[in-house]
Formats: structure tokens, C-alpha cells, sequence
């Protein structure tokens, strides 16, 4: 059993009692930056400090465990040196974790869950916020200088790798081609040839 909480989910629960749907003892887990020195409280039980390390790198950190019936309401508060304030990079805590889960890595969990997982931000997606048909005019954008157009470009970019499931970049490999067949004809040649676009295949 595990409960995500997002940044956004967090401001919410230190008003609003959560509940779990299973009882057991839960690992609490905090996604923050470096320098957040975050404090978790679960019903007024305070865990240990994370996240003192000064790279704001967003990270998982486990702060302790505790016990938690199904259907108990749970008041959780996250304390950091702003309270729950941003830095330069977004929320300085960017979620929580509650599982019951004993081989439970939220760094694997995020591989498979989130795209960008150094931003704690939600992701913008215009599709969420306005449907688009055969009959929405279309307005093709005007860029002024190439600084704006190479910004553009480089959204335009990143799009393209995450939907091809490319984003990160894998790591290059030998092509390891084969190059075999060769057919001379008058003025030209023909030859054959197969590579690995990817390791194995």
C-alpha cells in the first residue's frame, strides 16, 4: 500500500485529515531539494530532519516510520526553512510518500512515473485546458528574434524525444554494421547493410 502526495496535494492535507485504507507501519518519504532541511509531522509526531545537503537537486529521503490504522485521519505537515516556501527552482518540497511497501524505491517509482523528475511542478499540458476540433482556427506563431525562436525550438524538441519515449537520450552504442553484398554494376554499385538501432536489435 502506498499514497503519493504532490506538492500541491501536501498544502492541502495540512488542513484537511488524510486517511490510509490499510493498516500497517508506513515508511514516510520525502521528494525535496537540497537545502530544504524538511520536517515531516504525521498527528503531531515529528520525524527526523532531511534533505540538509546545499545541491538543490530534488531527491528521496526517507524521514521514519509509523503505525497507521485504515480509515484513521491523518493531519500531515511539512515544515522547511520557508515553510513550504520555493527557491529559483519550484517548491521546495515537491511530495510525500506513505507505503507499507518493504522494497519500496520511489527513485524506480519515479522512472516509470514521471518525466521530468528534477521539476515539482505538475506538468503543462494545453490539452487539459482547451479541446481542439476539425473547426479551431489556427494561429501560426510570429518569433521577433532568434533568441525567442531557439527557445521555441528547443520545447519543440524536448517534445518530440518524450513522445518518441527518447527523453532522456539513451546512451549511444556501437552500430556494430555489417556491410556485405556488394554488387558492381557500370557506373554504380549496389550493397547491403544492417546495424543495431539499438543494443540487440
Amino acid at each position: 500500500m502506498t499514497c503519493f502526495y504532490s506538492y500541491q496535494e501536501l498544502l492541502v492535507a495540512a488542513h484537511q485529515p488524510q486517511t490510509v485504507e490499510k493498516d500497517g507501519e508506513y515508511a514516510v518519504w520525502v521528494w525535496a531539494q537540497g537545502g530544504a532541511s524538511a520536517r515531516v509531522s504525521i498527528n503531531d509526531t515529528w520525524f527526523k530532519q532531511t534533505h540538509d545537503s546545499k545541491e538543490w537537486k530534488l531527491t528521496w529521503q526517507e524521514a521514519g516510520r509509523i503505525d497507521l490504522k485504515a480509515g484513521q485521519a491523518c493531519r500531515i505537515q511539512i515544515q522547511t526553512g520557508q515553510i513550504l516556501g520555493g527557491s529559483e527552482h519550484g517548491p521546495r518540497v515537491g511530495g510525500l510518500a506513505l507505503t507499507t511497501d518493504k522494497g519500496f524505491d520511489p527513485n524506480r517509482n519515479d522512472e516509470v512515473s514521471r518525466v521530468f523528475n528534477q521539476s515539482a511542478e505538475a506538468v503543462a499540458d494545453q490539452r487539459l485546458l482547451e479541446t481542439k476540433g476539425v473547426h479551431t482556427p489556427m494561429t501560426l506563431r510570429s518569433y521577433t528574434d532568434l533568441a525567442t525562436w531557439e527557445k521555441r525550438a528547443a520545447q519543440i524538441r524536448q517534445h518530440i524525444l518524450v513522445c518518441l519515449g527518447l527523453w532522456p537520450l539513451p546512451q549511444r552504442k556501437a552500430l556494430k554494421a555489417k556491410i556485405f553484398g556488394r554488387i558492381v554494376r557500370d557506373g554504380y554499385s549496389v550493397e547491403k547493410v544492417f546495424f543495431e538501432s539499438w543494443p540487440g536489435f
